[in-house]
């Protein structure tokens, strides 16, 4: 009998959750299982659909959401998207629950979907977690802070976790679902992947019953490689709605060295006004590992796949990050001496001053070709294979 699976990706934006989902629910298809995929943004979804997928809109809040609050832990950023209701919290469950019974699913896999979690916990099927470590709480209680760097504020509410958990619990009654004894073991299911290198990991130490998998990418179907293979000291990947984007690429044009900037997103600006001749912009897929086989130095806000391609290839990076997720990146990239986060609003010339020292400093260098040499011969498709294995067989 073949298996029905719900992939869910309900929080979190960008195309990094499709790139991940999309190679392992092809392998899971070719396995014989039925997928469907409840994706948060259906736009950035397409490729799922284009590949034959059943692509549905993840149920998700769009009242109570407290976008105003500045999330320092997985329990914050569940209130940031409307947990912080327990009406809400009752009506989410519901919706999931109705989902997974529409498909007859007996496996639910998330992807950053908590509510999907406690879904497949009221309906009492199977459940897992794919995804990186900021998705996946540490199990215990308080939650560790994702803003390692910054304090809250005095008035930041401590007892804001207990309040989720208490409402998470009533929502639950109803269904006489399993217990937990703290938030984050709704979301640990015992089958959880973590798609990174436990290098990069967000928590730094974990219990049993995770597994680092390792990173999982897939570059678009568009994606070009370029003949001949282009003579760069800069390989940037940058987001166009990004706060930081205009002095980021204002700061490349002013390193004066040889960069290829891909932009993905609509600038809020007209690109075509940063004149240098050293730099070339495109808003056209690229082949990545080709980009990073002829840098010195790769520039990003920090996302997961492009980081772990950059220092498979032995790359040092220079990171801004633009949301917290990002900026945990980029403190495990610190703290392997593999490259440096760009923080603060700085002027154009001092963001090229500090890419040019990542670029030009060996000891950048040498720490990102020590981090390649841990994982020679690191296999995505070999990766993917073992995922699919332990999912199948396990659930």
């Amino acid at each position: 009998m073949s298996r029905r699976i719900l992939y869910a990706w309900e929080l979190g934006g960008g195309a990094g959750h499709v790139m991940r989902i999309k190679p392992i629910a092809e392998a899971l298809r070719a396995r014989g299982a039925a997928v469907t995929v409840a994706a948060r943004n259906l736009a950035s979804a397409r490729p799922l659909s284009a590949a034959g997928f059943d692509v549905v809109p993840a149920p998700r809040m769009t009242h109570g959401l407290n976008l105003k609050l500045q999330a320092f832990n997985y329990a914050e950023i569940l209130v940031r998207a409307g947990y912080g209701q327990a009406e809400n919290v009752g009506a989410l469950i519901a919706h999931w629950r109705g989902l997974i019974n529409s498909l007859h699913a007996d496996l639910v896999i998330a992807d950053f979907a908590p509510g999907a979690l406690l879904g497949a916990r009221a309906v009492g099927v199977a459940a897992a977690t794919v995804g990186t470590g900021f998705a996946l709480p540490p199990p215990g209680s308080p939650l560790p802070s994702i803003r390692p760097r910054q304090t809250p504020k005095p008035d930041h509410p401590k007892d804001l976790e207990d309040q989720v958990f208490a409402d998470v619990c009533a929502a639950l009654a109803p269904y006489n679902a399993a217990a937990a004894p703290d938030l984050a073991s709704f979301f640990n299911t015992g089958h959880d992947e973590l798609c990174v290198f436990r290098e990069l990991d967000h928590v730094t130490a974990r219990g049993n019953g995770v597994n680092y998998a390792g990173p999982v990418f897939s570059s678009p179907e568009s994606s070009s490689t370029l003949s001949p293979a282009p003579s760069i000291d800069v390989f940037a990947y940058l987001d166009g709605a990004a706060l930081s984007f205009e002095t980021m690429i204002k700061g490349l044009a002013a390193l004066n060295k040889p960069t290829l900037a891909v932009v993905r997103g609509q600038p809020k600006f007209d690109v075509a006004v940063i004149a240098a001749p050293s730099l070339k912009i495109t808003s056209q897929p690229v082949a990545v590992p080709q980009m990073l086989r002829a840098a010195k130095v790769a520039v990003c806000h920090g996302g997961i796949g492009l980081v772990s391609q950059a220092l498979l290839a032995g790359v040092p990076l220079a990171i801004r990050p633009e949301n917290p997720e990002q900026g945990g990146t980029g403190l495990r990239v610190e703290a392997l001496g593999a490259g440096k986060m760009i923080d603060g609003p700085l002027a154009p010339q001092a963001i090229a001053a500090e890419i040019g020292r990542i670029g030009d400093d060996p000891q950048f260098a040498q720490a990102a070709s020590a981090f390649a040499a841990r994982h020679t011969g690191y296999d995505v498709s070999e990766t993917v294979s073992g995922i699919v294995d332990r999912l199948l067989q396990e659930n």
